[in-house]
Parts: C-alpha cells; sequence; structure tokens
C-alpha cells in the first residue's frame, strides 16, 4: 500500500491516537501525513483501528476520528492544500467494517475532503472515486441504506453519478442508476450549462468500451442525443437495448433528431446512422382507418408516359417514395377527401402487377437536404456501400433523383450530345462543302482578324493563312462556338457548386481529385475562346464529349450496370498498374542502354520497348552483328513482363472487374446520390422560383429554337460566322440550364434551405414474402422429433430404473 505500514497490537500501545507525525502513507498517489487511526483506516485493520480508540479517552476518541490526515498538491505552478477525514481512507479502499465503526464513533457522511482550504468531496464521493480505481459495489450500497445523498456536488460540480462514470465502474452505474429512478431522479436532472452530462463525462474519460457506455447509458433520448453528438458507435447496441426494455415509437425517438443529427452520425459511423433511420421509421397512424386505411396492396403499373419511358432504361419500378408535410396517414373525416398524393397508392387502376406492399415513413424532418447527401456521398466510400441498402436512404435517393435531379443532369447531357452532334456534323458538312477552300481560307482570315465574314487582304494572304494551319484545325467553328460556350456554363455550375458547399460549411469537401477533374474539364474546352484552331485542345475536346455522352447512364440502370464495373475498374488496378509501369520504365531504360546511344529514347527506344514488351515481338536479330545482350534483353522482358507481369496485370482485371459487378448495383446508387448532392447545392445557390415549372418548359423551347436557328443559318451562310455569335450561345445554355432548376413548388427547392415546413420521407415498396415460413415449419419439426426422442430416453431411463429395483428385491 504505497508508503504505509501495517500496524501489530505491540505498536499500537506505544503511538498516540493524536500524533499527526506517527504515520506517513500514499493515498491516491499523494504523500499524506496523518495518525496512526488514518494509517489504520486506509489498510482496513479494523483491530488496530479498535485498539487505537480503546487507548484514548472519550474527548479524544471523538477528535481523533474527526482529525484530518493533510497532503500537498502543486496546480498551476499554484501549492495547494488538501486534506481528509479517516472515513474518507476507508470508504475508498472499500473495508465497510471500519466505515461501520467510524460512523458509530461520530463521522459524518457529509465531511469532506478539501482543496485549497475549501470542502471538495464527501464520503460518497471519495468511495465513487476510489482513488481513480471505481468504487466497491458494497461499500457504495452500504453508504446509501446509511442516507448517503446521491445528489450533492463537489467543488467542480459533479455529482457521485459523474464520479462512477469518471472511473469506468459499469456495475456501480448499473446499481446507481436503479436507485436514482427510484427515487425520481433522471439523467435530465444533471443538464447543467458548466458541467457535462454523466455520459458525456463516461465517454470523454475513455475507460469504458462501446458495450459498457450502451449498458450504462439512462434508457433516454437524452443518452441518444449525447451519443450522437459524442458517440454515435455505440447507437446501434444501445437503440436495441432501448427497444427491448423500453417501448418508444419511432414518432417519440424522432422528436429529439434533426437532419443535421443523421448527417454528424452519417459521417463518424454509418451503421448506426442506419440504426437510427430504421428505428425513426414506421407505419403512418392512420387518421381514419375505417373510411382511409393504409393500403396493403398496390399497383406498381407505370403511371403515365414519362414512368414508362423511364422503365425502357430501368428495371420495373420496386419503390413509390413521396416528400410529404405529413407524417401521418391522413383524411378529411367531414369532407370525405384525402391528400391527392394518395392516389398513387390507392389506386390500382393503373393495372398489373398488383401486389402486397408496405407503406412506411421516416419521422426524422428534411432527410432531402444537401447536408444529409453530403454525409451519404462521403460515408459511401468503397468500403462503406451498405448504408446505399438502407430503405430510407434509397428511398430518399430515388426520390430526389426523379423529382429534380434528373431533368437538371439530363438537360446538361443533351447540350453536351448536342455540343457532339455538331463537331460530327459540321466537319461532315465544310468537308462536303462545294467551295470549301474559299470557306477555309476565309474562317482562316477571321482566326486572323477578319470581321464579321468579310475578308481583309488579297488573295496571297488567304493562301499564307491556310497553309500556317492544317485543314483539319479550321474545319469547325460553329461547333467550337458551342462548345465553348457550354465550357463557361460548366465552369459556372462549378463555382455554384463550391458555393452551396460553402453554405453548409463543407467547402473543404469540394478540393478532391474528382471535381479538380471536372474543373479541367470545363477549363479546357474554353480555350477554344481564344484560339479555336488548337488542335491538342481539340482532340481533349473531342474526347471530353465522346466521355460525357456516358453520363446518361446515370439515369439508365441497365447501362449503368453494365458501365460501372468498367469505370471503377481503375481505382481496382492501381497497384497492379503502379507495377506494370515501373517494370516498363525499368526495361525501356535497359534498352536505351544497350542501344548505345543509336537511337532517341523519342520515339525510337521508347517505341521499340512498347512493341517488343506489350506485342511480344521480337526485334529483327542478325546473329554477325554480335549484339547479344539486346538480344538477351529482349527475351528476358517477353520471358518476364509479357508472360508473367501482364498475365498478373490481367489477372487482377479480372478480379477486380468480378468484384465491381457484384457491388454494382449499391456502386450505382452512390452515383445517383452524388449527382442529387449536386443537384441540392446548385439549387440551394440558384433561385429556384423564378419561373414555374410549366413556364421554365416554354422559355426552355424558344432558347432552344434560338439557338437551333443561329446553327442553322451559319450553317447555310457560312462565312458570315464571327465569335459574337458564342455569346449568344452562352446565354441561351445559361437559360436551359437555369430552367432546369425551376420548381417553386418543390420542396427540394425550399426546405434545403431551411425554410418553410417540415417535409417526411415517404416510401411505398412491394412487400417481400417471408421465405422463412418453411423453414419455420422445418424447424418446428425438427423440434418436435428431439422432443420426441427425449421424451423416449426418459421413458427408456423409467424403465431401466424399474427393471434395476426388480432385481434387487430379492437380496433385500
Amino acid at each position: 500500500m504505497g508508503d504505509s505500514r501495517r500496524l501489530s497490537y505491540r505498536e499500537v500501545s506505544h503511538v498516540g491516537v493524536l500524533d499527526r507525525s506517527a504515520g506517513e502513507f500514499c493515498w491516491n498517489c499523494r504523500p499524506c501525513k496523518g495518525t496512526e487511526l488514518h494509517i489504520a483506516a486506509l489498510e482496513g485493520d479494523l483491530e488496530a483501528a479498535k485498539r487505537l480508540v480503546s487507548l484514548a479517552s472519550e474527548e479524544e476518541q471523538r477528535v481523533a476520528v474527526t482529525s484530518r490526515f493533510t497532503y500537498e498538491t502543486i496546480f498551476n505552478d499554484k501549492e495547494q492544500e488538501g486534506s481528509g477525514e479517516a472515513i474518507h481512507l476507508a470508504v475508498s479502499r472499500g473495508h465497510v467494517q471500519v466505515a461501520k465503526y467510524l460512523l458509530s464513533l461520530g463521522a459524518e457522511l457529509e465531511n469532506t475532503v478539501s482543496r485549497d482550504h475549501r470542502p471538495h468531496y464527501n464520503v460518497l464521493h471519495a468511495a465513487m472515486f476510489a482513488e481513480g480505481r471505481g468504487g466497491s459495489l458494497e461499500m457504495i450500497k452500504y453508504l446509501l441504506e446509511a442516507k448517503a445523498s446521491p445528489m450533492i456536488k463537489n467543488l467542480d460540480g459533479r455529482y457521485p453519478l459523474h464520479i462512477a462514470f469518471m472511473t469506468g465502474n459499469v456495475q456501480v452505474i448499473t446499481f446507481l442508476r436503479e436507485f436514482l429512478l427510484k427515487e425520481g431522479i433522471e439523467q435530465h436532472h444533471y443538464q447543467d450549462s458548466k458541467v457535462p452530462l454523466p455520459l458525456s463525462l463516461g465517454i470523454c474519460e475513455g475507460k469504458m468500451s462501446e458495450e459498457q457506455l450502451s449498458d450504462a447509458a439512462e434508457l433516454s433520448t437524452l443518452s441518444l442525443t449525447t451519443f450522437i453528438s459524442e458517440c454515435p458507435q455505440c447507437i446501434p447496441s444501445f437503440l436495441k437495448r432501448f427497444s427491448k426494455v423500453e417501448h418508444i415509437s419511432a414518432k417519440d425517438l424522432a422528436r429529439s433528431l434533426t437532419r443535421f443529427d443523421i448527417a454528424r452520425v452519417l459521417r463518424e459511423s454509418p451503421e448506426a446512422a442506419m440504426a437510427l433511420l430504421d428505428h425513426a421509421t414506421d407505419l403512418p397512424e392512420c387518421s381514419n382507418p375505417g373510411w382511409h386505411s393504409l393500403p396493403t396492396r398496390v399497383s406498381f403499373a407505370p403511371r403515365n408516359f414519362a414512368h414508362k419511358f423511364q422503365e425502357l432504361f430501368n428495371p420495373p419500378t420496386e419503390y413509390f417514395t413521396f416528400y410529404e408535410e405529413q407524417h401521418t396517414w391522413e383524411y378529411d373525416s367531414l369532407r370525405f377527401q384525402a391528400p391527392k398524393w394518395h392516389s398513387v397508392l390507392t389506386d390500382r387502376s393503373f393495372g398489373r402487377p398488383i401486389v402486397d406492399a408496405e407503406v412506411q415513413v421516416c419521422h426524422v424532418p428534411d432527410l432531402a437536404c444537401a447536408e444529409v447527401f453530403a454525409a451519404i456521398c462521403d460515408s459511401g466510400s468503397a468500403d462503406g456501400l451498405g448504408i446505399f441498402d438502407n430503405d430510407v436512404v434509397h428511398a430518399a435517393i430515388t426520390h430526389v433523383f426523379w423529382s429534380g435531379c434528373s431533368r437538371a443532369d439530363l438537360t446538361i447531357v443533351l447540350l453536351s450530345a448536342w455540343g457532339l452532334a455538331l463537331l460530327i456534323l459540321e466537319e461532315m458538312f465544310l468537308r462536303s462543302y462545294p467551295n470549301s477552300e474559299e470557306v477555309f481560307a476565309e474562317r482562316s482570315l477571321l482566326a486572323h482578324g477578319g470581321h464579321g465574314g468579310h475578308a481583309s487582304g488579297d488573295v496571297s494572304d488567304i493562301m499564307s493563312g491556310l497553309q500556317e494551319k492544317p485543314r483539319s484545325q479550321q474545319d469547325i467553328w460553329i461547333a467550337l462556338c458551342w462548345v465553348a460556350a457550354k465550357a463557361i456554363v460548366d465552369l459556372f455550375l462549378e463555382l455554384v457548386r463550391f458555393v452551396g458547399l460553402a453554405s453548409i460549411g463543407r467547402h473543404r469537401d469540394y478540393f478532391a481529385i474528382e471535381n479538380l477533374i471536372d474543373v479541367l474539364g470545363s477549363c479546357i474546352p474554353m480555350y477554344l475562346v481564344w484560339d479555336h484552331s488548337c488542335l491538342p485542345v481539340m482532340v481533349i475536346t473531342v474526347f471530353l464529349y465522346w466521355r460525357r455522352v456516358l453520363d446518361f447512364f446515370i439515369a439508365a440502370e441497365y447501362i449503368a450496370r453494365k458501365l460501372l464495373p468498367i469505370k471503377r475498374l481503375i481505382f481496382g488496378i492501381l497497384p497492379a498498374l503502379s507495377v506494370a509501369g515501373i517494370a516498363f520504365a525499368a526495361f525501356c531504360h535497359a534498352f536505351f542502354v544497350a542501344d548505345g546511344g543509336e537511337h532517341d529514347i523519342w520515339p525510337g527506344v521508347l517505341w521499340e520497348t512498347f512493341s517488343i514488351l506489350i506485342t511480344s515481338s521480337l526485334p529483327e536479330f542478325d546473329a554477325d552483328s554480335g549484339d547479344q545482350l539486346k538480344l538477351i534483353l529482349a527475351l528476358v522482358a517477353v520471358l518476364f513482363f509479357s508472360v508473367f507481369i501482364l498475365n498478373i496485370f490481367i489477372g487482377v482485371m479480372s478480379e477486380v472487374y468480378m468484384d465491381e459487378t457484384s457491388k454494382c448495383q449499391l456502386t450505382y446508387r452512390r452515383e445517383r446520390a452524388c449527382a442529387c448532392l449536386n443537384y441540392l447545392l446548385r439549387s440551394r445557390v440558384m433561385a429556384c422560383g423564378v419561373f414555374s415549372k410549366a413556364t421554365s418548359y416554354i422559355v426552355v423551347a424558344v432558347a432552344a429554337s434560338v439557338a437551333v436557328g443561329i446553327q442553322f443559318f451559319f450553317f447555310r451562310n457560312h462565312l458570315l460566322m464571327n465569335k459574337g455569335v458564342g455569346l449568344v450561345f452562352m446565354l441561351c445554355q445559361g437559360l436551359i440550364v437555369f430552367c432546369a432548376y425551376q420548381d417553386p413548388e418543390s420542396p427540394l427547392t425550399t426546405s434545403s434551405r431551411g425554410a418553410g415546413a417540415s417535409y417526411y420521407i415517404w416510401y411505398c415498396k412491394k412487400a417481400v414474402a417471408l421465405p422463412q415460413a418453411d423453414c419455420q415449419e422445418e424447424v418446428r419439426n425438427v423440434f418436435d422429433s428431439i422432443q420426441a426422442f427425449l421424451a423416449k430416453i426418459e421413458a427408456d431411463k423409467i424403465v431401466l430404473s424399474s427393471s434395476l429395483q426388480w432385481k434387487r428385491l430379492p437380496s433385500a
């Protein structure tokens, strides 16, 4: 016990019970000075304590019991006094009998250990802390039976329950919670702006595991809120325990949740977020079950032409989703009216398939917002795709996509597709133009400062312009204006997305590789505004626009399931690709050295190395040349790289492709979630109520007609084409994209800003037939067979026992 020493009866008879210099001991890892009674209390030596007290007079006994041991601490470079009584020493070591004896002699439960000459904590606090080890359950029970108050603060404003959580003593915490509940004391009584809750203190101290924290927490929404903000990993086990012990409806549970809570938990623990969403989702309450009950059979046939067209590229509908202000199944019994959106589920005239369905509502408000979707996309990494299998998350993604995101994304895809069509058509048109040489010459002149399509200079100037630029660089002009204008619009959309992220406090999320690629993809075609004859930029633009055609897959799941594994293949083969790249560089260097400087590394040596390694074609070899090293190197290269490295690389590609294919459905949902996030971020910044939805279609038609009309005119009058047309194209495209976000009645563009009423995610999905029915019947049969077998064994035992007794009778 540190520096303390044990007392014998002989020693006791020779010491003074009040002599403070008689004993030195260590308590709380601090050197202390006190009496021999203090040492006896610390050691739990009841006989020594009684012996000491018996040697003293009655007056000395009272003084001895309340005499204080002392110690010193240093806090902020300042010495602090500390002192306490024997009772504090005894209870901190769990010596119940010594504590009882001291209390019988006049020690009091309210007596405190001092800090800097001020009362710090009482006997129950000392027992709870127990020198940092956590108190003895037997001691705590005794003190509470002795009427020690569990609702007295120490100098730091902490109650005994705080101390129990600090030490991580789950056994004592559980007992103390039960005791406090009987006294009508719950966790909200501990709320204090200056002092953390006991559970928060337990989390911060780090002495309890997640399972222990879940078991020790009070079953209340306040505990749930604490876990959300400080330790989300505890939420699944806590909710499981909560649902077993105490019934709480999903509606009541969701009252303590906000979209910001869900977003926070999604980032730290997707599993915890799924548990929260599952427990906050249930069957909606019916306001009038008799007249308007919740449908149990629903038609999943297409509702309109757009729905039918959608199913050409996507699997049959399995979810109907809604985003409504109500989170109960309401019905106006006076007017016999239900909300219009109910008819989507109750009207079975749409036709077959009509199947069993379940309708659910998530009671957490405003989940279809940028904050939640940003967290979903962040949490749904390659190893966290399970979040997209959650019904609420899937319903939210589906609703946002088909209620607004698809319209905006397909508009951008169509603008890109039109740009690609212009690139192809104008090239074909100009090459078949009757006076193509004149057009090329005039366009070359325009590139050097011509105005309004009128030539300046003589024929020799025109021909010199033709000689400066190849024909392939002069063939496209209308398309380049469209492409450059589209690049400016794309860059503006990227800026809006960044502002949207900044508005939710996640501006740093924008600085990622994917976003950098998007910005570069916008900036590169923009260069054509200044130099429309730059061949490298033209080539890159062609590739960019063909790649953007693939963006259509975001609205076509059938295509996406085949395309996504290929798209994501690059991330899985990066390690193998790096090994192959290093091997290629090594052989290229070796061939350059073996070549002896006869050829340059580009393109001679590099091209030869590529031919040998990739195509496995050996170079021509002259036996009389004596160039044995290069031949040996070529053979080694083919054997090692082409046979070994490339085959491993192909095997890795195959394995990665199969892995990506197995999870492509969840990967596709993540791609849609990212598209929805971009839509929500932009709609958060843009003014989405300028036009009604119907008016926006008219504006789009007018803008598209103007753009197409201008293009048709300049196709017919190509020599009049000038750069000013690009500004008109930019305005037309910008207006078309702006109109794609116009829908003032959509809750996605109002609730995302935090304004207006709250909205709730509803979904109706096909009821899954429980395959466990046959399994349950089989288990029941097996169980009955086991019971019959056990009954037979019992019967055989009885028969055997009777037989043995009968055999013993003659000898008796």
